[in-house]
């Protein structure tokens, strides 16, 4: 489950809500309103983890994650389990932040593109390419929109 935030920048709260008709046939997930294409490696470990769940366990959960805890009832994991019995002392939320912070310095992307991937909002992908060292070519500056109408009204097009 480490993987889902590692590698698609899913929250703790987000992989917690999984169910298991959230998981679609040829390595998709389902994440709220998105499906999300799944990496080989995150797919493969994902079905790994349903082989094992369906040897080992059945109860009456629907969530995807089961422990110890939830294992009896129809109710997510609890927050804690992530860093007590998933990962002992790594949260989930510290795999997504390098996760981001990868995305930014290793592909340059931008703040659309970054929102996309990460279900972030365009402030707070801003804030993250500040933070990480990216260039934040979203949104456009004042002065590059007046520039670009400027040269536009030389070229004989129309003001906006």
């Amino acid at each position: 489950m480490g993987l889902l935030g590692l590698v698609h920048c899913l929250r703790p709260g987000e992989i917690r809500q999984l169910l298991m008709a959230d998981v679609l046939p040829d390595g998709r997930i389902r994440v709220g309103g998105s499906v999300i294409d799944l990496t080989l490696p995150v797919a493969a470990a994902l079905e790994r983890y349903l082989r094992w769940r369906a040897e080992w366990y059945d109860g009456p959960s629907r969530y995807l994650v089961v422990s110890r805890a939830s294992r009896l009832h129809d109710r997510p994991v609890s927050a804690n389990w992530f860093t007590i019995d998933l990962l002992p002392g790594v949260s989930v939320a510290a795999l997504r932040q390098t996760a981001i912070q990868r995305l930014i310095q290793g592909t340059e992307s931008d703040g659309l593109q970054l929102a996309a991937y990460t279900r972030l909002s365009l402030d707070a992908s801003s804030v993250y390419l500040r933070a990480f060292g990216g260039r934040a070519r979203w949104p456009p500056s004042v002065q590059a929109s007046s520039d670009d109408a400027v040269n536009g009204a030389a070229r004989g097009a129309e003001p906006r």
